[in-house]
């Protein structure tokens, strides 16, 4: 009787055992889902932070990047009186840089906003770091504002400078051309070599004095036609050679500012002075 009595027992017992053994697996495993979920929202917001500082660090680090730049741009524009083109476009570099890293912060600082009203919880500590963010962008804003004027009345007063140079320098070239031509004409001097007959047809010699065609004397005549003449800058030429042993100079010139140098075949005249050779005649006539 016993034996049958302890048979119930012990399929109680069993029982009791097994449903012990799933109410603890099952209570274990929910505590692990919501242990695995508690680590999910940590590590989201332990991103999300982490995404936050990088980003807070960022803008942080292109606003002094700007205001570095700012600095060198007004240190340019102090330092040289007019600023030649290559410093011009080195200016317009910098601003160029300015207005991208502006518009990165302003779309991170967004970004930033988007996230932190998606979480759908408050946060006065981040909206305070935003809202300190906007400030300095609102500074920064009107300090590359007031940068730009300082910019743009610069271009102006290096345009009016520029045309200024421009309008001297065409003046300088004109006059320089007028310098040029006086010049020149100052230096402008007629040679002709020939024969004495020849010389006398072109009616560049004339015959002078004597009593009956007897005792006359070649003189040039009063009056002479530059295109029977070749044309030189008596700078250049100092030195010409005559075919023929007894070259004789007709022209009146000082006899101290030029030699004659005679050889077998040809004569050479050497001007010692030039500028007292041509002081008496800017015409020069020489007879072989």
């Amino acid at each position: 009787m016993k034996k049958y009595l302890l048979i119930p027992i012990a399929a109680f017992m069993l029982a009791t055992s097994s449903c012990d053994n799933s109410f603890e697996k099952e209570f274990a495993d929910k505590v692990t889902r919501q242990r695995d979920s508690m680590a999910a929202i940590i590590n989201q917001q332990e991103s999300s932070i982490d995404e936050f500082v990088n980003s807070y660090v960022e803008i942080q680090q292109n606003l002094s990047t700007i205001s570095e730049k700012g600095t060198n741009i007004e240190r340019t524009m102090k330092g040289d009186a007019v600023i030649k083109s290559d410093m011009k476009k080195r200016i317009n570099d910098n601003i160029a840089e300015i207005k991208t890293m502006m518009q990165e912060n302003k779309e991170k600082i967004a970004a930033l906003n988007k996230k932190l009203k998606s979480s759908g919880k408050k946060n006065a500590q981040l909206e305070k770091l935003i809202a300190s963010l906007n400030a300095q962008m609102v500074t920064k804003d009107e300090e590359i504002a007031l940068l730009n004027v300082q910019i743009e009345k610069l271009n102006m007063d290096v345009d009016r400078l520029t045309s200024s140079v421009n309008d001297l320098t065409a003046q300088n070239t004109t006059q320089s051309e007028v310098i040029s031509t006086q010049t020149k004409n100052a230096h402008k001097a007629y040679y002709v070599i020939g024969k004495r007959k020849e010389l006398e047809e072109k009616k560049i010699l004339a015959r002078k004095g004597g009593v009956l065609g007897i005792g006359r004397t070649n003189t040039v005549s009063p009056t002479l036609d530059n295109s029977k003449f070749t044309q030189i800058d008596y700078t250049q030429t100092t030195a010409m050679t005559v075919e023929s042993e007894n070259a004789k100079i007709i022209s009146v010139h000082p006899s101290d500012s030029y030699t004659i140098e005679k050889g077998e075949d040809a004569s050479t005249i050497l001007i010692k002075d030039p500028e007292k050779f041509w002081s008496a005649s800017k015409y020069l006539v020489v007879v072989k």
